[in-house]
């Protein structure tokens, strides 16, 4: 049996890929069929390493992020926020409290 944890794996595939520029779903499908993880738990692991969660000695970090005021930015600056944050892209929210509900959520899942 291998005794190579699939977060080493998963590290080590990460480290390779990202420095040849491979996109997200290449590194991410590599780390499924590598590590024997899903789609969807490969995802997470890509995530982890994408945030700097884990360095590459595989510990989990915490990173804090700046405080910011939500209720200052326009609504364009909001819908950027939460497209570098979320898989599904959006053109427009219905109003700003809408806007800054959802990317103080989306911020909190991260």
């Amino acid at each position: 049996m291998n005794s190579t944890s699939k977060k080493s794996i998963a590290t080590a595939i990460f480290a390779a890929l990202s420095a040849d520029q491979k996109s997200r779903k290449e590194i991410i499908c590599a780390i499924s069929e590598q590590a024997g993880l899903s789609f969807g738990g490969a995802s997470v692991y890509f995530n982890n390493l994408r945030k700097g969660q884990w360095g590459l000695d595989g510990k989990i970090r915490k990173v804090e992020l700046p405080k910011i005021d939500l209720n200052a930015l326009s609504n364009k600056q909001l819908v950027d926020m939460y497209n570098e944050r979320s898989e599904k892209k959006i053109v427009k929210f219905r109003d700003h409290a809408t806007a800054v509900a959802r990317v103080t959520k989306l911020l909190e899942m991260a």
